[in-house]
This record gives structure tokens, sequence and C-alpha cells, in this order.
């Protein structure tokens, strides 16, 4: 999408830092052909503009490949290492990271407030991309952190019941259930109605459907130790009807 609507003006940096590197296990030549051939492959299986068909991930961005030492075993490299990283960030450094950048590219402070405005709302009148709104953003994550949350919290009262459920006859087996399930959804409910409705109903199916998944295997328990009664009581029954039938001729 973005080859599709902005100008590529230049090589975008990416840097790789392969950790606890090891020249004398490891040839960083080697590994980085392989890190550059997956790459190669990611970018075949991607859809481009026409324009853009043969294309090479070189022509878009610039690799480069950063050893680290062992962080445990050559603490004293790693720090010294990673010092040396950090001072290229800095522009007055000989070895830049992004001297590849051409500073007559950069926007104008007078003119950033425009050049973003139009970026974003080339975004937004994309529709392949389908932006969700800042709201429903925010639905989503708070929805899902609170339906994480419920459950977690449910989790001991859940396990407590499949653990009795496999040992004991359960006596009020549904109002457990019920009271089990309805705790769960009440929690839930105080703090996630109060976002897009849509996406709220949307998590609380997901926690109906799990925690119900979970009550039934507990139900399933119980139903297996009323089995043998059930066949106890149908033996005795279906003899005393025999016994009948046998009297009568």
């Amino acid at each position: 999408m973005n080859l599709k609507l902005f100008q590529q003006e230049c090589a975008k940096k990416i840097l790789i830092i392969l950790r606890d590197f090891e020249s004398r296990r490891n040839v960083k030549s080697v590994i980085q052909e392989l890190i550059l051939k997956d790459i190669r492959n990611i970018w075949n299986d991607i859809k481009k503009p026409d324009r853009y068909r043969d294309s090479r991930p070189s022509d878009f961005f610039e690799f480069e490949f950063v050893t680290l030492s062992h962080k445990k075993y050559c603490e004293d490299d790693f720090d010294a290492e990673i010092k040396e990283l950090r001072k290229r960030l800095s522009s007055n450094n000989d070895n830049y990271l992004f001297s590849h950048v051409s500073k007559q590219k950069n926007v104008p402070a007078d003119g950033l407030k425009q050049y973003a405005f139009q970026i974003w709302n080339d975004i937004l009148n994309e529709k392949d991309l389908n932006i969700p709104s800042q709201k429903e953003m925010l639905a989503n994550y708070r929805c899902n952190e609170i339906k994480d949350q419920v459950l977690a919290e449910a989790e001991p009262i859940l396990k407590e019941l499949n653990y009795n459920s496999t040992r004991q006859e359960i006596e009020d087996f549904k109002q457990k259930a019920l009271t089990i399930i309805n705790k769960i959804l009440g929690d839930y409910d105080k703090i996630a109605s109060n976002y897009d409705d849509n996406i709220y109903l949307n998590f609380r199916k997901q926690i109906e459907s799990n925690v119900s998944q979970r009550l039934l295997v507990c139900f399933e328990n119980q139903a297996k130790r009323y089995i043998p009664i059930a066949q106890k009581f149908m033996r005795m029954d279906l003899e005393k009807e025999i016994k009948k039938c046998t009297n009568i001729i």
C-alpha cells in the first residue's frame, strides 16, 4: 500500500542486529545471506503495483547487519559495542546510521502540518487499508483486555468445579453453573459496556462460548456418574416387567 500511495524518494534503512554473535561459531556473511534470501522471498510474494512488479527489496531498502557479542559471557564487549552503535545515531558521527538520507528531502517546518494532513487523508481514503477509528481501536483493545481479565479471575472457580465434577455428585449443578457464568458476564459488563456496542457484544459472545465449553465438560463429568445409576434402575424396572409377563403366561 505504501508503494501504491506514496512516492519512493529514498531507501529506508533497515538495521538488523545479530545478538549473542560468536565469530568462532558463526559466519556473519552466511547468516546475512540467509536473512536476505527470506526477505527476497517475502518481497516476491507481495502484491505490488504494476510499475514495481519487477522491483527488488534493495530498490527501496538499505540493509545493514550489525553483530553484538554475547550479553552474558562477553558483557564488557557487549556494552562497548552498544555504546558505539548509540554514537551512530548522531549525525556528527562519521558512520552515521542515516547518512544515506538527503537533507534536501526534508519537509520545511512551516509545511509539516499540511504535509502530515495530506498523508493521513490519502490513507483514510484508501479503502483497501480499512483503518478503524481511534474509538474502535480503543474498544477492541480494552474489551479484549477486560475479557482476559475476567476469565483469568474465574479460572480457579472453573478448575475447582471441574475437579469436583469428576469426583462427586454436585447438588444443584445447574444453579452453580448459572451463578458462575452470570458472575463472569456481570464483571465484564460493568466495564466493557461503556465501549462500542458491537465490539463489546462480540467479546461478550467469546466469553459465553469459552465458559460454556468449560461448563459443558463439567456437565459431562456429572452425567457419566449418573449413567451407571440410570442403568441400574432401568435393569430393575425391566426385570419387574419381565416377571409380570412371566406370571401372566
